[in-house]
């Protein structure tokens, strides 16, 4: 699993270079984000073009990783393939965790006033 970071000014991309996220790399994908999390990068957009599977543990990172930025930043989705976004509206993680089409409108999202 590997996580790919770049920068768009104050929000970091995080793309993520996994075919699945599951339960074995879920704690993998975690450990990564909060990493990122603890080194400041408190505006997170997650390039998910490459992944093609999440399960509920999956799913349940996203959420955990939510919780762990907490007040201190925000994080959201792009490029998420039609089969992976269908589990985050039938969950309504989407709720939690908006899904954009591309970059420019995630960041757009993550500088927005909250």
């Amino acid at each position: 699993m590997e996580i790919e970071r770049q920068f768009a000014g104050a929000t970091t991309i995080a793309i993520v270079n996994s075919l699945t996220i599951d339960y074995q790399n879920a704690s993998i994908f975690r450990g990564k984000m909060i990493d990122l999390i603890n080194a400041g990068d408190t505006l997170l957009a997650l390039d998910m073009r490459g992944v093609e599977f999440i399960d509920s543990r999956g799913l349940g990172c996203f959420i955990s990783i939510s919780k762990a930025l907490g007040e201190k930043g925000r994080m959201c989705l792009f490029n998420v393939q039609d089969r992976v976004k269908a589990v985050f509206v039938m969950t309504r993680t989407e709720q939690l965790l908006p899904i954009f089409d591309n970059a420019a409108a995630a960041e757009s999202y993550l500088l927005s006033p909250s």
